[in-house]
């Protein structure tokens, strides 16, 4: 070999160390900035609202999911989203089945991880239940105030709105939503 050509040869590897150096801190500094972004996201909106919310919206195409919401609306189970009953629900029926697989039949533990979820779903049946009961309990009340509201001359629109705020949970509230 030449001095000529191993000059040419060391340029070549030079460049080639050069591009891909350069290219890696490139890659490096494009990640750290995805991160960065990323991360501030979180911390922007949350952990809860970066997760949960792209789930809600991909999973309430679903007509049972849509019937879920409903119920849990219903049940005046406002404080989880849907997504996040669903999941908190998945996972405690793996943990069930899990657990009770190791001294039982698999099929066995798989049927009571999905009688969770059957119990979950149930519960929040009967907490619509109750909150139906206490609605019904509160008509009454209800249609004194606005009797006495529409006697004295004011709108029905005033009247629901002076309902909304005198009544107590949950009938207030629900007549204050609507």
């Amino acid at each position: 070999m030449t001095i000529g050509l191993l000059v040419i040869l060391a340029a070549a590897v030079l460049l080639l160390a050069t591009v891909g150096a350069s290219s890696y801190l490139l890659g490096t500094w494009e990640k750290r900035a995805i991160v960065h972004r990323e991360r501030s996201l979180l911390r922007r909106v949350g952990v809860r609202a970066a997760v949960f919310e792209p789930m809600d919206r991909l999973l309430t195409r679903l007509v049972p999911v849509q019937r879920l919401r409903t119920l849990m609306v219903q049940a005046n189970v406002r404080s989880i989203r849907v997504s996040e009953f669903l999941t908190g629900a998945f996972v405690l029926a793996v943990v069930v089945a899990l657990s009770l697989g190791q001294i039982m039949a698999g099929h066995w533990a798989i049927i009571l991880g999905l009688t969770v979820i059957a119990g979950l779903i149930y519960g929040l049946t009967l907490l619509y239940q109750r909150q139906r009961e206490q609605i019904i309990a509160q008509l009454p009340e209800f249609g004194r105030i606005l009797a006495s509201t529409t006697g004295a001359g004011l709108s029905v629109q005033t009247a629901l709105a002076i309902a909304g705020d005198e009544l107590a949970d949950p009938a207030g509230r629900e007549i204050a939503h609507t």
